[in-house]
């Protein structure tokens, strides 16, 4: 909570590109809600999960929050810090320029997006933020039991900017890491205008919401709507 009330609440630059971003943490079908905007006629759609591959790009973002550590490995990777080291990665957290990504992508989702999420929303104050959800104690579950096997057996702690913090090392509790989890969501929530911000769940919310999804995402981004189904690609994406 210190490093984030820390924050100095500006950004090196700012986009006025409605940039979707994905302000939902992974596995709460972040992979079906890009998937969806690709049925809805958006082509630059990224997914965190696309970046982390041999011979790709890692967001910069990422690789700040790593410690300048390669993600993809055949074997468990450490990527903690120390005091100096997370103050280095935040301070240049604070210094990078998101806005090429609005000139490259019209929606991102998924790791390392999330986590940076309010360095985005001050980078784009009319970006369209989409909260993807689930119960908190079934996301920890999801998180700790899918990443477990190299080279996708790392994943951040649900907090802003966890600069070194991986879900398995940081020692905590699986009690805690859902609360983490419950504040990030809140956090979405009271920072976002209400009409940039959209909400779904699919684990919970009833049949009759989730048959509307389709419209309600196209009526939020300004695409057409379509005649097609939302995508369910699994429960861990």
């Amino acid at each position: 909570g210190a490093n984030i009330r820390a924050h100095p609440l500006t950004a090196k630059a700012q986009s006025d590109r409605e940039l979707l971003i994905g302000a939902g943490l992974g596995s709460t079908a972040t992979r079906s809600a890009a998937d969806a905007l690709k049925l809805l006629g958006m082509s630059k759609v990224l997914h965190g999960s696309e970046t982390y591959c041999h011979n790709c790009a890692i967001p910069g973002a990422a690789t700040i929050m790593m410690g300048r550590n390669d993600w993809f490995n055949d074997h468990h990777v450490d990527i903690s810090m120390g005091p100096e080291q997370v103050q280095t990665c935040l301070k240049e957290l604070h210094n990078y320029d998101y806005t090429p990504l609005g000139e490259s992508y019209d929606a991102v989702f998924d790791q390392p997006f999330p986590d940076v999420f309010l360095n985005l929303l001050l980078s784009y104050p009319k970006g369209k933020f989409l909260l993807t959800t689930r119960p908190a104690s079934d996301w920890v579950d999801a998180r700790l039991t899918r990443f477990v096997d190299p080279p996708w057996d790392q994943a951040f702690v649900p907090i802003q900017e966890p600069c070194g913090q991986d879900i398995h090392d940081a020692g905590y509790s699986e009690t805690q890491l859902a609360e983490m989890y419950n504040l990030h969501n809140e956090l979405v929530r009271c920072t976002v205008p209400g009409d940039q911000l959209l909400e779904i769940d699919v684990f919970t919310d009833p049949d009759e919401r989730q048959s509307e999804y389709m419209n309600l995402l196209a009526d939020f981004v300004g695409r057409p709507r379509v005649n097609a189904s939302f995508p369910h690609e699994g429960s861990v994406a």
